[in-house]
């Protein structure tokens, strides 16, 4: 409501300042009913103008962290042609400065445990419809109808969406799901240890509005990233043991490895999948910490 407000006064400002201008204009050519208002006139404007740049301060202050992607979202040319939104969180599970990455068959290559949150379609099927947002079915994996992958067709509305996404109502906030699925499910670690996890989020990346060549449409990623830390001895020892095992299930990379995109193990190199460079904090990517 305060955004919208804020956009209505905005609206009525640039109003009140045109007609100032012209005001100004019609001066000059000796009109009775403005002859001995100058000097109030231009005041007015003055003033005007000055709230005018508060008003944009102000936007600019609440939505620091993601501000450039909406000055892209408002793009005149593009208001209505249709965004890709990918909303998604990685898991950073490091130990002795190596980084733990689990294989995607999907993908073909080893990637950070993770995935794009989930939604619940009972509460925000009304939202989303009158944000103009719907379903990417093209990109959904297995179990992946309530995605945060979706579809934005009215580009000025992703302001509201970044800023229902923040507050974390009707959505999976924490990383536990994936952690779950990806490392316990699997028996990579034993569920009888890992029961639950301790994490931090260590930073968010608001990727600016890119053309994903792959799927052929601009798109908008948001990633969450977060530490598992192990105050649980056996949960430490567990993961410790992991790096004496040798699987195809996993990994063990340096950031050396995540920069190159491979990993060379006994002459075969491994891909490391593209979008794990984000568990890492060595990029000048947009990235703002949390």
């Amino acid at each position: 409501m305060e955004n919208t407000n804020l956009r209505f006064g905005l609206i009525f400002k640039l109003l009140g300042l045109l007609l100032c201008i012209l005001a100004i204009l019609f001066n000059n050519f000796d009109l009775d009913f403005l002859k001995g208002l100058d000097s109030e006139i231009k005041f007015s404007a003055v003033s005007i103008f000055v709230l005018i740049l508060a008003d944009i301060t102000l936007f600019i202050k609440e939505n620091s962290r993601f501000s450039y992607i909406i000055f892209q979202s408002l793009n005149p040319f593009k208001l209505t042609k249709k965004l890709r939104i990918s909303m998604a969180y990685l898991i950073q599970i490091k130990v002795d400065d190596e980084y733990l990455l689990v294989y995607s068959q999907r993908r073909n290559s080893y990637q950070p445990v993770g995935g794009v949150y989930k939604y619940d379609p009972r509460t925000l099927g009304g939202f989303f419809e009158s944000l103009k947002i719907f379903r990417d079915k093209d990109s959904e994996v297995d179990n992946g109808e309530n995605d945060l992958r979706l579809y934005l067709y009215r580009r000025y509305n992703l302001s509201k969406f970044i800023r229902w996404f923040m507050t974390n109502q009707s959505r999976e906030s924490d990383p536990w799901r994936e952690f779950h699925e990806e490392l316990v499910s699997t028996r990579i670690l034993s569920p009888d240890v890992f029961f639950y996890i301790d994490y931090n989020r260590k930073w968010r990346i608001f990727e600016k509005i890119r053309f994903d060549k792959f799927r052929g449409i601009e798109t908008f990623y948001y990633a969450d990233i977060y530490e598992v830390y192990f105050t649980n001895t056996k949960q430490f020892n567990e993961i410790e043991k992991l790096k004496t095992i040798k699987s195809d299930k996993y990994i063990w990379v340096s950031s050396t490895d995540i920069e190159k995109g491979y990993k060379e193990i006994n002459g075969i190199k491994h891909k490391i999948a593209d979008n794990t460079w984000k568990i890492i904090d060595t990029t000048g990517t947009f990235k703002n910490n949390a």
